[in-house]
Protein backbone atom coordinates (compact mmCIF):
# COMPACT_ATOMS: atom_id res chain seq x y z
CA UNK A 1 0.00 0.00 0.00
CA UNK A 2 1.41 3.18 -1.22
CA UNK A 3 1.48 6.38 1.30
CA UNK A 4 -1.09 9.03 -0.74
CA UNK A 5 1.74 12.39 -1.87
CA UNK A 6 -0.59 14.76 0.03
CA UNK A 7 0.14 12.63 3.55
CA UNK A 8 4.10 12.03 2.32
CA UNK A 9 4.69 15.74 1.83
CA UNK A 10 3.10 16.42 5.02
CA UNK A 11 5.27 13.52 6.74
CA UNK A 12 8.31 15.06 5.26
CA UNK A 13 7.66 18.93 5.84
CA UNK A 14 6.65 17.85 9.74
CA UNK A 15 10.03 15.96 9.84
CA UNK A 16 11.93 18.93 7.92
CA UNK A 17 10.82 21.57 10.41
CA UNK A 18 11.43 19.32 13.40
CA UNK A 19 15.44 18.97 11.95
CA UNK A 20 15.14 23.11 11.49
CA UNK A 21 14.02 23.62 14.75
CA UNK A 22 16.71 21.09 16.40
CA UNK A 23 19.11 22.83 14.21
CA UNK A 24 18.61 26.21 15.79
CA UNK A 25 18.49 24.69 18.99
CA UNK A 26 21.63 23.57 18.75
CA UNK A 27 23.11 26.93 17.11
CA UNK A 28 21.82 28.57 20.06
CA UNK A 29 22.76 26.19 22.35
CA UNK A 30 26.72 25.95 21.06
CA UNK A 31 27.14 29.02 19.31
CA UNK A 32 27.22 32.38 20.76
CA UNK A 33 25.32 34.89 18.91
CA UNK A 34 25.52 38.33 20.50
CA UNK A 35 21.97 39.53 21.41
CA UNK A 36 21.45 43.42 22.09
CA UNK A 37 19.00 44.13 25.17
CA UNK A 38 19.48 48.09 24.88
CA UNK A 39 15.64 47.96 23.83
CA UNK A 40 14.70 46.46 27.31
CA UNK A 41 16.80 48.92 29.38
CA UNK A 42 14.14 50.32 31.29
CA UNK A 43 12.62 47.05 31.88
CA UNK A 44 15.74 45.76 33.50
CA UNK A 45 16.72 49.12 35.57
CA UNK A 46 13.20 48.61 36.92
CA UNK A 47 13.42 45.09 37.63
CA UNK A 48 17.16 45.99 39.56
CA UNK A 49 15.88 48.81 41.29
CA UNK A 50 13.05 46.71 43.05
CA UNK A 51 15.21 44.04 43.76
CA UNK A 52 17.84 45.81 46.20
CA UNK A 53 15.13 48.63 46.67
CA UNK A 54 18.05 51.60 45.12
CA UNK A 55 17.60 53.56 42.35
CA UNK A 56 19.37 51.83 39.18
CA UNK A 57 19.90 53.56 35.85
CA UNK A 58 22.22 51.90 32.66
CA UNK A 59 24.03 54.20 30.32
CA UNK A 60 26.14 51.71 28.62
CA UNK A 61 25.65 48.83 26.18
CA UNK A 62 23.32 45.70 27.68
CA UNK A 63 23.78 42.57 25.87
CA UNK A 64 23.84 38.52 26.40
CA UNK A 65 24.60 35.62 24.07
CA UNK A 66 23.09 32.80 23.03
CA UNK A 67 24.26 29.33 24.54
CA UNK A 68 23.81 27.30 27.43
CA UNK A 69 26.26 29.47 29.21
CA UNK A 70 25.01 32.75 27.76
CA UNK A 71 27.01 35.53 28.91
CA UNK A 72 25.81 38.80 30.06
CA UNK A 73 27.43 42.40 29.74
CA UNK A 74 26.46 45.46 30.72
CA UNK A 75 28.35 48.21 31.33
CA UNK A 76 28.07 52.13 32.62
CA UNK A 77 25.76 51.20 36.11
CA UNK A 78 24.78 53.72 38.81
CA UNK A 79 23.52 53.10 41.94
CA UNK A 80 22.00 55.66 44.28
CA UNK A 81 21.84 56.13 47.51
CA UNK A 82 19.34 55.18 50.07
CA UNK A 83 16.46 57.54 50.41
CA UNK A 84 18.23 58.66 54.09
CA UNK A 85 21.49 59.21 52.88
CA UNK A 86 22.77 62.86 50.84
CA UNK A 87 22.10 62.58 46.76
CA UNK A 88 25.19 60.62 44.81
CA UNK A 89 25.89 57.15 43.98
CA UNK A 90 26.33 54.60 46.07
CA UNK A 91 28.13 52.47 43.43
CA UNK A 92 29.33 53.39 39.80
CA UNK A 93 30.24 50.18 37.61
CA UNK A 94 32.08 50.73 34.45
CA UNK A 95 31.99 47.25 33.06
CA UNK A 96 30.72 43.65 33.99
CA UNK A 97 30.69 39.88 32.05
CA UNK A 98 28.77 37.19 33.66
CA UNK A 99 28.55 34.11 32.52
CA UNK A 100 26.06 31.49 33.98
CA UNK A 101 24.75 28.36 33.50
CA UNK A 102 21.14 28.02 31.73
CA UNK A 103 20.62 24.39 32.57
CA UNK A 104 21.17 24.87 36.50
CA UNK A 105 18.98 27.65 36.13
CA UNK A 106 16.00 26.34 34.90
CA UNK A 107 16.46 24.29 37.76
CA UNK A 108 16.22 26.97 40.22
CA UNK A 109 20.01 26.96 41.24
CA UNK A 110 22.80 29.54 39.98
CA UNK A 111 25.80 28.54 38.80
CA UNK A 112 28.64 31.61 37.92
CA UNK A 113 31.38 30.14 35.84
CA UNK A 114 33.03 33.44 35.08
CA UNK A 115 32.40 37.25 37.17
CA UNK A 116 34.46 39.70 35.88
CA UNK A 117 34.42 43.16 36.53
CA UNK A 118 36.29 46.38 35.64
CA UNK A 119 36.07 49.68 37.03
CA UNK A 120 34.12 49.86 40.31
CA UNK A 121 33.54 52.70 42.42
CA UNK A 122 32.18 52.34 45.78
CA UNK A 123 31.41 55.44 48.48
CA UNK A 124 30.47 53.59 51.85
CA UNK A 125 28.87 56.17 54.34
CA UNK A 126 27.41 56.30 57.77
CA UNK A 127 25.13 58.55 59.35
CA UNK A 128 24.76 59.92 63.29
CA UNK A 129 22.07 57.13 64.16
CA UNK A 130 24.92 54.21 62.75
CA UNK A 131 22.93 53.52 59.65
CA UNK A 132 25.28 52.48 56.66
CA UNK A 133 24.42 52.77 53.11
CA UNK A 134 25.99 49.53 51.90
CA UNK A 135 23.37 47.25 53.62
CA UNK A 136 20.43 46.15 51.00
CA UNK A 137 18.40 43.80 53.84
CA UNK A 138 16.92 46.17 55.53
CA UNK A 139 14.35 43.75 57.36
CA UNK A 140 14.48 43.81 61.21
CA UNK A 141 16.45 42.15 63.29
CA UNK A 142 15.00 39.58 65.93
CA UNK A 143 16.63 39.36 69.53
CA UNK A 144 18.51 36.08 68.51
CA UNK A 145 20.50 38.27 66.51
CA UNK A 146 22.21 39.68 69.52
CA UNK A 147 23.51 36.94 70.68
CA UNK A 148 25.98 37.21 68.33
CA UNK A 149 28.00 39.62 69.60
CA UNK A 150 28.55 37.49 72.70
CA UNK A 151 28.83 34.03 71.62
CA UNK A 152 30.17 32.80 68.57
CA UNK A 153 28.11 30.53 66.40
CA UNK A 154 29.36 27.01 65.49
CA UNK A 155 29.26 26.81 61.76
CA UNK A 156 30.71 24.77 59.28
CA UNK A 157 33.68 26.94 57.22
CA UNK A 158 32.37 25.13 54.07
CA UNK A 159 29.64 25.44 51.88
CA UNK A 160 27.04 22.37 52.13
CA UNK A 161 24.66 23.26 49.28
CA UNK A 162 25.06 24.58 45.35
CA UNK A 163 22.23 26.95 45.30
CA UNK A 164 24.65 29.34 44.40
CA UNK A 165 28.06 28.49 43.00
CA UNK A 166 30.94 31.10 41.76
CA UNK A 167 33.41 29.03 40.17
CA UNK A 168 35.58 32.39 39.46
CA UNK A 169 35.22 36.01 40.30
CA UNK A 170 37.94 38.54 39.53
CA UNK A 171 37.42 42.59 39.86
CA UNK A 172 40.00 44.60 38.78
CA UNK A 173 40.32 48.25 39.36
CA UNK A 174 38.48 48.84 42.61
CA UNK A 175 38.29 52.24 44.49
CA UNK A 176 36.80 52.74 47.99
CA UNK A 177 35.88 55.52 49.97
CA UNK A 178 34.53 55.74 53.32
CA UNK A 179 33.06 58.63 55.56
CA UNK A 180 31.41 59.09 59.04
CA UNK A 181 30.24 61.66 60.86
CA UNK A 182 33.39 63.45 62.83
CA UNK A 183 36.21 62.68 59.88
CA UNK A 184 37.52 65.57 58.20
CA UNK A 185 37.64 63.99 55.02
CA UNK A 186 36.66 60.28 53.00
CA UNK A 187 39.51 57.79 53.71
CA UNK A 188 40.39 56.54 49.96
CA UNK A 189 41.74 52.84 49.56
CA UNK A 190 42.26 51.34 46.19
CA UNK A 191 42.11 47.66 45.46
CA UNK A 192 44.00 46.38 42.14
CA UNK A 193 42.69 42.95 42.22
CA UNK A 194 40.33 40.66 43.88
CA UNK A 195 39.92 36.74 43.14
CA UNK A 196 37.85 34.21 44.75
CA UNK A 197 35.18 31.55 44.28
CA UNK A 198 32.67 29.64 45.99
CA UNK A 199 32.40 26.12 45.46
CA UNK A 200 30.46 23.38 46.79
CA UNK A 201 32.21 21.65 49.95
CA UNK A 202 34.20 24.64 49.70
CA UNK A 203 34.69 27.65 52.06
CA UNK A 204 33.82 31.51 49.71
CA UNK A 205 36.85 32.86 49.35
CA UNK A 206 38.46 35.96 47.71
CA UNK A 207 41.83 37.54 47.65
CA UNK A 208 42.19 41.32 47.27
CA UNK A 209 45.94 43.17 46.55
CA UNK A 210 46.08 46.95 46.37
CA UNK A 211 46.61 49.68 48.73
CA UNK A 212 45.46 51.92 51.27
CA UNK A 213 47.22 55.65 52.14
CA UNK A 214 49.55 54.52 49.57
CA UNK A 215 51.15 51.17 51.60
CA UNK A 216 50.52 48.20 49.20
CA UNK A 217 48.27 45.04 51.45
CA UNK A 218 47.19 41.49 50.50
CA UNK A 219 43.90 40.48 52.41
CA UNK A 220 42.32 36.64 51.83
CA UNK A 221 38.78 36.07 53.39
CA UNK A 222 37.33 32.81 54.33
CA UNK A 223 33.52 33.01 54.43
CA UNK A 224 31.30 29.87 55.96
CA UNK A 225 28.39 30.88 53.35
CA UNK A 226 28.15 33.72 50.92
CA UNK A 227 24.23 32.58 50.29
CA UNK A 228 23.86 33.65 54.35
CA UNK A 229 25.99 36.88 53.81
CA UNK A 230 24.50 38.09 51.26
CA UNK A 231 20.72 37.12 52.46
CA UNK A 232 21.80 38.42 55.87
CA UNK A 233 24.78 40.86 56.14
CA UNK A 234 26.17 38.23 58.72
CA UNK A 235 28.54 34.94 58.93
CA UNK A 236 31.53 33.10 60.05
CA UNK A 237 34.69 34.53 58.91
CA UNK A 238 38.54 33.82 58.43
CA UNK A 239 40.33 37.36 57.17
CA UNK A 240 44.55 37.26 56.98
CA UNK A 241 46.32 40.61 56.14
CA UNK A 242 49.90 41.34 54.95
CA UNK A 243 50.55 45.15 55.41
CA UNK A 244 53.60 46.99 57.07
CA UNK A 245 55.53 44.39 56.85
CA UNK A 246 53.08 42.70 59.52
CA UNK A 247 50.76 39.61 59.63
CA UNK A 248 47.15 40.45 61.03
CA UNK A 249 44.77 37.50 61.48
CA UNK A 250 40.85 37.25 62.63
CA UNK A 251 38.39 35.12 62.88
CA UNK A 252 34.68 34.76 64.12
CA UNK A 253 31.46 36.05 63.71
CA UNK A 254 30.82 39.45 61.95
CA UNK A 255 27.49 41.25 61.50
CA UNK A 256 27.04 44.18 59.30
CA UNK A 257 24.04 45.60 59.38
CA UNK A 258 24.92 48.15 61.52
CA UNK A 259 28.49 49.73 62.52
CA UNK A 260 29.87 47.63 65.62
CA UNK A 261 26.29 46.08 65.34
CA UNK A 262 27.46 42.53 66.31
CA UNK A 263 31.25 41.77 66.38
CA UNK A 264 33.03 38.72 67.56
CA UNK A 265 36.24 37.79 66.36
CA UNK A 266 39.97 36.48 67.90
CA UNK A 267 42.89 38.42 66.96
CA UNK A 268 46.51 37.44 65.89
CA UNK A 269 49.03 40.44 64.96
CA UNK A 270 52.84 40.11 64.78
CA UNK A 271 55.38 42.00 62.64
CA UNK A 272 59.01 43.18 62.49
CA UNK A 273 59.35 46.62 62.75
CA UNK A 274 56.94 48.88 64.30
CA UNK A 275 57.82 52.22 62.41
CA UNK A 276 56.75 50.26 59.34
CA UNK A 277 53.52 51.70 60.64
CA UNK A 278 54.61 55.39 60.61
CA UNK A 279 53.33 56.16 56.67
CA UNK A 280 50.30 54.19 57.15
CA UNK A 281 48.49 55.88 60.36
CA UNK A 282 50.75 59.20 60.15
CA UNK A 283 52.53 58.70 63.84
CA UNK A 284 56.27 58.72 64.37
CA UNK A 285 56.22 54.99 65.72
CA UNK A 286 59.55 53.80 67.77
CA UNK A 287 61.55 51.05 65.63
CA UNK A 288 60.37 47.83 67.65
CA UNK A 289 62.41 44.88 66.40
CA UNK A 290 59.51 42.78 66.72
CA UNK A 291 55.91 42.56 68.20
CA UNK A 292 52.63 41.08 68.48
CA UNK A 293 49.23 40.83 69.88
CA UNK A 294 46.79 38.13 70.73
CA UNK A 295 42.84 38.64 71.97
CA UNK A 296 39.28 37.76 71.97
CA UNK A 297 37.35 41.01 70.97
CA UNK A 298 33.47 41.41 71.39
CA UNK A 299 32.22 45.05 69.82
CA UNK A 300 28.72 46.35 69.75
CA UNK A 301 27.29 49.80 69.62
CA UNK A 302 28.85 51.53 72.13
CA UNK A 303 30.82 48.81 74.32
CA UNK A 304 34.36 47.41 73.51
CA UNK A 305 35.95 44.13 75.22
CA UNK A 306 38.98 42.82 74.57
CA UNK A 307 39.66 39.88 76.74
CA UNK A 308 42.71 37.09 76.74
CA UNK A 309 44.90 39.47 75.81
CA UNK A 310 48.59 39.17 75.44
CA UNK A 311 50.77 41.27 74.20
CA UNK A 312 54.39 41.24 73.59
CA UNK A 313 57.57 43.87 72.36
CA UNK A 314 60.47 41.76 71.33
CA UNK A 315 61.04 39.72 74.87
CA UNK A 316 58.29 41.93 77.25
CA UNK A 317 55.06 40.62 77.88
CA UNK A 318 51.55 42.45 78.94
CA UNK A 319 48.49 40.52 79.55
CA UNK A 320 45.16 41.17 80.87
CA UNK A 321 41.74 42.19 79.71
CA UNK A 322 40.39 45.97 78.60
CA UNK A 323 36.88 47.34 77.99
CA UNK A 324 35.51 50.43 76.51
CA UNK A 325 31.99 51.51 77.59
CA UNK A 326 30.21 54.64 75.36
CA UNK A 327 26.52 53.74 76.25
CA UNK A 328 26.71 55.88 79.19
CA UNK A 329 27.22 60.18 79.70
CA UNK A 330 30.53 59.74 79.66
CA UNK A 331 32.97 57.08 78.41
CA UNK A 332 34.45 54.61 80.52
CA UNK A 333 37.68 52.57 80.03
CA UNK A 334 38.13 49.89 81.91
CA UNK A 335 41.76 47.82 82.23
CA UNK A 336 43.27 44.73 84.50
CA UNK A 337 47.02 44.27 82.97
CA UNK A 338 49.85 41.80 84.18
CA UNK A 339 53.42 42.02 83.17
CA UNK A 340 55.09 38.50 83.68
CA UNK A 341 58.25 40.00 82.07
CA UNK A 342 59.18 43.74 81.55
CA UNK A 343 63.46 44.06 79.72
CA UNK A 344 63.78 47.56 79.50
CA UNK A 345 66.46 46.88 76.63
CA UNK A 346 63.55 46.17 74.31
CA UNK A 347 62.34 49.92 74.92
CA UNK A 348 65.57 51.65 74.11
CA UNK A 349 66.36 52.78 70.97
CA UNK A 350 69.43 54.70 69.65
CA UNK A 351 67.64 56.95 67.35
CA UNK A 352 64.44 57.56 68.21
CA UNK A 353 63.22 59.05 71.23
CA UNK A 354 59.16 60.61 72.22
CA UNK A 355 60.63 63.57 72.85
CA UNK A 356 61.71 64.49 70.11
CA UNK A 357 60.98 67.01 67.19
CA UNK A 358 59.45 66.12 64.30
CA UNK A 359 57.37 67.88 61.05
Amino acid sequence: MTIPNPIRWLFFGAAGLLGLILLLLIIISFFRIPISLEGQKGLIESMASEAIERQVSINGKIQVTTSLWPVFIIEEVHVKNPENFAEGDFARLQSARIEVGLIRFLLGKIRIKDFDVNGLELSLRADEKGAVNWIFNDAEHDESDKDDATAPEDKPRELTSDVLIVDRLHLGNISLSYFAPGMEKPSEHKIDKCTGSALPGKAFQITLEGSTLEEPYEVSIRDASLLEFLEKNKSWVDIEAEIAKAHLKFSGNINLAEINRSLKLTLEIKGEGLDNFNRLLNLDLPPIPSYGLKASLAARKGLIELSDLKLYVSESELTGSMNLDDTGPTPEAFSILHCPLVQIYDFVFDIWSPFQEVD
